[in-house]
């Protein structure tokens, strides 16, 4: 009995120093770089269907697989910006039914239809189609806690749309009031000629919209996505909206809105309004003021641009103005300029 146990204290003796011994070969064959392993390059993941080439790991040791990923691309894009000085423009008109003009110093009656007509110039899309028309309006107010709005929309598609809306609103009370514009879309049209889209909106204010002055907006797209700005037909000034009255003569609406205000009228001798001047033609400036107080006074102040020619007595060289014949017109109906060989003209010359 003796023996045998000596036996198996020896035989466990033995296993435990194979155990130990092993831990320690392990241990010093993992502390060996494999010299063998090397790390492979490969062109990008994106083009390579196989992008990794993995190398044979080793039996023993620590394996370090990587790979250099390399690409490039391309992005091009155009734009452009067009203005011309005098045309050709996208402009707007009003009309009541009967096809006489709303003019800046009328109004647009309450409970009437009326027509608001878009002219755009087909050279002002430069090739592209017409394909959305905005009119948006906004109520000038110094009534801070009121606002109120009005759009119409068409869009050129199959079939054709055409959209109004309006928005008033208390910010004090909460309350919102139904809306106060309404379309006639049977009455609505889009139509052309050679050289213009025409796109008429037929719409009525009713009783109950706020009364004063408004500030139009209006744009068009084209098909491509470009958009353009679409002024007053009466615009003279590099802008694009002109105030216009609703429910109340611009007069009375410009009070309420500014609490006063003026508007100045060119007009020649016999009262009729003109738009220019010609040399040694009298005419006359009407400024029409409205306010809520006493007018204590009223200036009007010219500025004039360039050289002013002035006759005086001179001896030697001199500057004289000279009419020549000839020159370029521009046709507001055309939207275009031409040559008109009898157009006359005078410029400064020595002599």
């Amino acid at each position: 009995m003796r023996p045998m146990r000596l036996f198996n204290k020896t035989f466990a003796l033995f296993i435990v120093t194979l155990f130990v011994l092993s831990f320690s070969l392990a241990g010093n064959s993992a502390a060996v770089p494999q010299n063998f392993l090397e790390s492979t390059v490969e062109p990008s993941y994106l083009t390579n269907p196989n992008p990794v080439s993995y190398a044979i790991p080793a039996a023993e040791g620590t394996n370090v697989d990587w790979y250099i990923d390399e690409g490039s691309y391309n992005d091009t894009w155009t734009w452009s910006n067009n203005n011309w000085m005098f045309g050709p423009r996208a402009n707007y008109e009003l009309f009541f039914t009967n096809g006489s003009q709303i003019d800046v110093l009328s109004f647009i009656p309450l409970g009437e239809e009326i027509i608001w007509r878009i002219n755009v110039p087909k050279n002002v899309l430069r090739g592209a189609a017409l394909q959305n028309v905005y009119i948006n309006g906004w109520y000038i107010t110094p009534d801070m806690n009121f606002s109120a709005s009005f759009g119409f929309d068409f869009y050129n598609g199959t079939p054709s749309t055409w959209y109004a809306y309006s928005y008033t609103e208390n910010y004090t009370s909460g309350y919102s009031a139904p809306p106060f514009v309404s379309i006639n879309e049977t009455g609505c049209s889009f139509t052309s000629d050679d050289a213009t889209y025409y796109v008429t909106f037929k719409v009525t204010f009713d009783v109950d919209t706020p009364k004063g002055l408004y500030s139009p907006y209006a744009m068009i797209y084209d098909d491509l996505g470009n958009g353009y700005d679409v002024r007053s037909k009466y615009s003279t000034m590099d802008m694009m909206f002109e105030d216009i009255a609703i429910g109340i003569p611009i007069s009375e609406a410009y009070s309420y809105a500014y609490f006063g205000g003026y508007t100045l009228e060119k007009q020649d001798l016999a009262g009729d309004i003109i738009y220019s001047v010609s040399r040694e033609t009298d005419f006359m400036m009407r400024l029409n003021i409205t306010g809520n107080g006493d007018l204590s006074y009223a200036s009007l102040a010219a500025m004039f641009y360039g050289e002013m020619q002035i006759p005086v007595n001179r001896t030697g060289e001199y500057t004289e103005m000279v009419t020549k014949f000839g020159g370029w017109e521009y046709d507001p109906v055309l939207e275009t300029y031409f040559y008109n060989s009898s157009a006359e003209y005078t410029v400064p010359e020595s002599v």
